[in-house]
């Protein structure tokens, strides 16, 4: 997968499922999802964080997805970051008034859960 290919992908699939409102403590407050690409000459890395909570940068966000450029990146780890990122907007989207907070915390969770049930696939995607 080429590196502007990965990027049309995550961009799409956050607009996808994207989140317009939420409700936090019975006020209304947009929610939105800041994506910041880090690339260097070794990896690429795509850092997925909520403003809500900090400024963007490599300390506080919820989950992280990073491709080797030797190797790439476990397909397992893909499919999760992107299914953690579907259902946490999600609820974000449905909630009534509890406050949906994302955790980076819970996106391990989300893959030690997936490889305890089969479901982690430990092919790499190239990334080229």
């Amino acid at each position: 997968m080429k590196q502007n290919d990965l990027i049309t992908y995550i961009l799409h699939y956050l607009s996808k499922y994207s989140v317009s409102s939420w409700r936090v403590s019975n006020v209304s407050e947009r929610a939105e999802i800041e994506i910041m690409f880090q690339i260097s000459q070794k990896q690429f890395k795509v850092l997925i964080h909520d403003p809500k909570i900090s400024l963007l940068n490599e300390t506080y966000y919820f989950a992280v997805l990073t491709f080797e450029k030797d190797k790439g990146c476990l397909k397992g780890e893909v499919d999760t970051f992107l299914d953690y990122l579907r259902h946490m907007t999600l609820k974000a989207k449905h909630a009534d008034d509890e406050d949906i907070v994302f955790d980076k915390l819970l996106f391990q969770q989300y893959i030690q859960t997936r490889k305890d049930i089969n479901r982690f696939d430990t092919f790499y995607l190239q990334y080229k």
